[in-house]
């Protein structure tokens, strides 16, 4: 038997306890002890508009020195864009040769060294969401809260996109199928769809354009999701990504089935309100996505052991084969010698098609509630 070793948790309940901060000093709008719903906003802050230049001087054709005797505006006032912020006249005011602003904000700098007007835009607010449906257990004042709750929970093995909320639907239930363009109805925004197989790049782009919050997949593939995002991912840190929707693979690259237990625990939360998040860290300090809701009255559930042995299904976490499942056949007992010239606790692995594959111990984890009988037995 190998020691409890961290796999993703798939539990109709769990208990929870997040911190939220805000990203800056803000003020929180929640009080200790108050129950909050998912959506609820918890604390606000204003986030300063980014700073937009324009070269006045080099636009009117003059030396930074002689832009303050043709300005229309000073630092500090309101303009909007498009509007003159400096004006040249040619003489007997034939030909009037303007600077119109390139965003609407206020004149925060002008420059007679250089030239350049600073506008600043608007500032925007930001709402920070419960995020967990419970209750405030701390309030960190000008920061954010901790919210201590009991949850239903997912966790899938990669994710992009950001935080956010929508009402869960199963769209496909066939684990062994692509999902087709053809089986996208319009959704609606506010919708978070499960795909039980395979979800691929047309079929995304569709559920984008039909308003989708957030897509829950067995897998895909890691090119076509580059493709998605224009550029190459890190699989070791997402969640920043602004590509409209936030995405959850619950079982990795390539062409793989969803676990039977996490599809089951999906059909149960179909219809209700979820929170759902694609940050994903595998470095110091791992972050799973995840897809949260309100907790499943469900007792019968079956309680994971969380450890290896053999029989147990498992994933690989690592490793050329990232992403896929089989059962443990055999557990030898020493150091096994590696290609790389060092040795590692090894498992052997039975994997779909009855290859079988050694493995070090730190590249699997055990997929939730999941364990078969076989006769192999450990040395």
């Amino acid at each position: 038997m190998v020691r409890p070793t961290a796999g993703l948790t798939v539990s109709p309940r769990v208990a929870l306890r997040r911190k939220r901060l805000l990203p800056q000093q803000g003020e929180v709008v929640v009080r200790q002890g108050a129950m909050v719903a998912m959506d609820d906003v918890v604390a606000l802050a204003s986030i300063p508009g980014p700073l937009v230049r324009v070269n006045a001087a080099a636009h009117l054709g003059i030396t930074p020195s002689e832009l303050k005797s043709m300005l229309c505006l000073a630092e500090g006032d309101a303009v909007s864009q498009g509007q003159l912020i400096a004006r040249k006249h040619s003489p007997f005011n034939f030909l009037t040769r303007g600077v119109p602003s390139p965003a609407s904000g206020v004149i925060e700098s002008i420059s007679f060294v250089t030239g350049y007007v600073m506008v600043r835009e608007a500032p925007k607010q930001l709402e920070l969401r419960a995020y967990l449906p419970g209750h405030v257990a701390e309030v960190i004042p000008q920061q954010g809260v901790i919210i201590e709750a009991e949850v239903s929970q997912i966790q899938g093995i990669f994710g992009l996109g950001r935080e956010t909320q929508g009402v869960l639907r199963i769209l496909s239930a066939k684990q062994n199928e692509a999902l087709s363009i053809s089986g996208i109805t319009e959704e609606g925004p506010g919708v978070v769809v499960v795909c039980a197989g395979t979800v691929g790049l047309a079929a995304l782009q569709q559920m984008l354009s039909c308003g989708v919050r957030a897509v829950v997949a067995a897998s895909a593939s890691g090119e076509e999701l580059n493709q998605l995002v224009g550029g190459a991912l890190n699989p070791a840190s997402t969640g920043h990504e602004d590509i409209g929707m936030t995405i959850v693979l619950t079982e990795g690259f390539g062409q793989l089935r969803m676990a039977l237990p996490t599809l089951e625990l999906l059909r149960q939360l179909e219809g209700k309100k979820v929170s759902v998040s694609g940050t994903t860290q595998i470095r110091a300090g791992v972050i799973r996505p995840e897809i949260i809701s309100s907790p499943c009255a469900d007792e019968h559930w079956p309680i994971c052991a969380n450890r290896i042995e053999v029989g147990s299904e498992v994933r690989l976490a690592r490793g050329r084969a990232f992403g896929a499942t089989g059962y443990v056949v055999h557990i030898p007992p020493k150091p096994y010698p590696l290609d790389t010239g060092g040795s590692a606790f090894v498992v052997e692995i039975e994997i779909e098609g009855g290859a079988r594959t050694i493995v070090p111990r730190a590249n699997i984890e055990p997929v939730p509630y999941r364990r078969v009988d076989r006769t192999t037995t450990t040395a």
